[in-house]
Parts: C-alpha cells; structure tokens; sequence
C-alpha cells in the first residue's frame, strides 16, 4: 500500500511497510485517511538528516495516535535508516509514538532500534530534494512554509477507483453516528485498512511523562527528529 503527499513544493509517494509493521501502518493510513495531516506544516528541517511534520499544531508538540494516546515501537531488520526517503515514527523516547513523522535525507543508522520505520519514499525524490534546500531559522523551522495540502491513498483493494479519496471520507465521517474521536478515526479509515485492524488492538492509554531513560549517544537526536511534548 502506498500514499502521496501533495505538497507545496510536489508530490512525495511512499510506501508503506502494512505487513511488516502494522500497528505503526495502520495509525499512520487511519490518520491519512481522516485528513488528520491536512493542512499541516513540516516544522522542523536538517539539511543532510531530516525533515519532520504531522503536527496538527505546527509546533512540534502537537498530535495524538488515532488511539488518543502513544503506541509501542515495531522494529525489524528489514527496516533501516539506510538510504534517502526513509519514513520513520518521531518519538520523544521509547513507545512514545502519536502522529509526528519524520523523512531522512540520506542513510542514518544511529538511529535504527529507535525510531519505527514506517515506510520508504519511492518517487518524488525531486520535491524532497526541493524541501531540503528551504532555508531554516530558529529550532530548525523553514522560513518558507512547506505545507502537506492533501493526502492521496493508493492500492486499497476495496476502493471502488483504486484509491481513497477525502471525499469518501469526509462523507463516511458526516453519516456516522460515532460518539467520539477516536471512532471517527477509524470510521473514515475503515475502507483502506480494515485488513490490518485484526493485527492492532489499541494499547493501554499512558500518561505524557517524560522519557527518564538515557540511551547512550541518542539523546541529541530524540529532541531533534521527537515531539517536544
């Protein structure tokens, strides 16, 4: 299964690893899926390492899992930080997980058994590479805004055309009766990941604490590519 990110400097497809690491999989397309990412602004911006968004605030310290709270990591030596276009979960420490994601610009291997992989970039390496000379300022923010305007879901094999547009969503989530949040999440994401929901039961909700645990030679790199929450 694969998504587009149309933004303000093109479109970026990726794809997503569904069966290798599902939890992370099915939380990023349930999210697509509601339209959770459109609109948002990637806040944050390393030449030569990273640029990450999925904040709905734009300050980095924004968004939540479509369960409301974090989720555990899911590594596997299938996916690495090895080349340009890597996707990965941003975190603020260990099974920290919500919304915030993050693509490198090159291979970063300090950062495998870290940061969940969800996914490869593979075609549109031309806006990635435009979003990578967008000049920064203070904490790393672009001074042009770079903006993720519409988010394009492919491959689902239930959809009617191949893919799942915003409008079905939207109207799914207008027919529902959903009492909550969350249910409207998975309502709106229903048609696209319905085969991964078996495998991702929703986990215990966990208080935002912040991470104690010190892992050595990481702890730069958890405040650049984690939320600030």
């Amino acid at each position: 299964m694969s998504v587009t990110l149309h933004t303000s400097l093109g479109e970026i497809k990726i794809e997503i690893a569904c069966d290798i690491v599902p939890k992370a999989a099915f939380n990023f397309l349930a999210l697509c899926a509601a339209g959770q990412y459109n609109g948002t602004t990637f806040h944050r911006n390393m030449k030569s390492f990273m640029i990450q968004g999925g904040d709905p605030t734009g300050t980095g310290k924004g968004g939540d899992s479509i369960w409301g709270g974090t989720f555990d990591d899911e590594f596997s030596g299938e996916l690495r930080h090895d080349r340009r276009g890597v996707v990965s979960m941003a975190n603020k420490g260990a099974n920290t997980n919500r919304a915030q994601f993050f693509i490198t610009y090159g291979k970063q291997p300090h950062l495998n058994n870290k940061y969940t992989v969800i996914g490869r970039v593979i075609d549109g390496f031309e806006a990635l590479d435009a979003m990578e000379k967008v000049p920064t300022g203070k904490k790393d923010r672009p001074l042009s805004e770079i903006k993720i305007n519409q988010v394009q879901i492919h491959a689902n094999p239930l959809a009617e055309e191949g893919s799942f547009t915003l409008a079905q969503t939207a109207a799914r989530r207008e027919l529902s009766n959903a009492p909550d949040v969350q249910s409207l999440f998975l309502v709106a994401a229903a048609d696209c990941v319905l085969p991964l929901r078996a495998k991702c039961k929703a986990p215990t909700a966990r208080r935002r604490e912040p991470s104690t645990r010190k892992r050595r030679g990481v702890r730069a790199h958890v405040r650049v590519v984690g939320s600030s929450k």
